[in-house]
Formats: C-alpha cells, sequence, structure tokens
C-alpha cells in the first residue's frame, strides 16, 4: 500500500510538474503572437509611409521633368546645332 502511495504521489508531482510547463509554453506561443501581429502591423505602417513618400516624391519628379522638359521645347530654336564630322576612325 505504501508503495501504491508513493507512486501516485510521485505521479501527481509529474503531472503537476508537466502541466505548469504546458502552461508557460501555451503563454509563450500566445506572447510570441502578439508581437508577431504588433511587428506585422508596424512593418505595414512602415510600408505604407515608403509607399506614399515614393508616390510623392515620383509626383513631384514628374511635374519638374515635363517642366524641363516644355523649356527645353521653347528654346530649342535658339540652339546652334553642329553638322556631324564625316572623318571617323577606320574610315578613308
Amino acid at each position: 500500500m505504501e508503495d501504491f502511495l508513493a507512486r501516485a504521489s510521485t505521479t501527481s508531482a509529474v503531472l503537476s510538474t508537466l502541466d505548469g510547463k504546458i502552461n508557460s509554453i501555451a503563454a509563450d506561443a500566445a506572447a510570441d503572437k502578439l508581437s508577431q501581429h504588433e511587428h506585422e502591423r508596424i512593418l505595414q505602417v512602415n510600408l505604407k509611409e515608403v509607399y506614399e513618400k515614393q508616390k510623392e516624391k515620383s509626383f513631384g519628379g514628374t511635374m519638374a521633368s515635363r517642366r524641363f522638359q516644355v523649356g527645353d521645347r521653347e528654346n530649342m530654336h535658339m540652339m546652334d546645332v553642329d553638322e556631324p564630322d564625316n572623318k571617323g576612325k577606320n574610315r578613308k
């Protein structure tokens, strides 16, 4: 009978220890999941900021280059164009 009580006590202690470890692992998994969701949220915010800045930069750059091209076309008649020199290497 004493062996039976000793085994029951040992089994109870082992099960209690395992239960505590299972609860600890479950809590860690929940914390990791919450951390991952927070990381994903921050990543999406950062990606949105970068996208908006790229969009603004692209829009501003496009407008500036269009103004430059229009100005070039207006001033093109004032530019002198040199005739190409037909004396290139390897030509006789």
